[in-house]
């Protein structure tokens, strides 16, 4: 894509990409007949049937949480609600955010950190132990 695209969010990126696409869709290209779409009418016509289930564009880690209810994905630590400690979870990372899910139900999700070693947590992950170690927050370092 030149030049780079560049877009306040994901979101005005994908409007503005669709626009892109619906005008040029009734384009004629040097040596056809008949414009894009009524090509790709043709073409669809040949196509296989979509699958039962859509298909979950992401990449999926099966990993633990730690006992500080951090999952690690790609070099990044996530936090999770501090009652899922020490629990398997997948960590299914998308393009634009991390979900973190435990016995098919997702107990977290964050925005996506490509940084290395970066640390992405919510504080209300942890309220459930501040109320059983209310002296706890005196004495963190943060």
């Amino acid at each position: 894509m030149t030049p780079l695209p560049v877009a306040d969010s994901f979101d005005a990126l994908n409007a503005r990409f669709l626009d892109a696409c619906v005008k040029r869709r009734q384009a004629i290209l040097r040596g056809q007949s008949s414009t894009i779409v009524e090509r790709m009418r043709v073409d669809t016509s040949a196509f296989l049937p979509l699958p039962p289930a859509p298909y979950d564009a992401c990449h999926k880690v099966a990993t633990r949480v730690s006992s500080l209810s951090l999952v690690r994905y790609r070099n990044n630590d996530y936090s999770v609600p501090t009652r899922h400690g020490h629990q398997e979870v997948l960590a299914k990372g998308y393009v634009d955010r991390v979900e973190i899910a435990c016995r098919g139900e997702t107990i977290a999700t964050d925005v996506r950190s490509y940084k290395t070693a970066d640390f992405i947590y919510n504080p209300l992950h942890y309220l459930a132990l501040l109320e059983h170690k209310s002296k706890a927050l005196d004495q963190a370092e943060r």
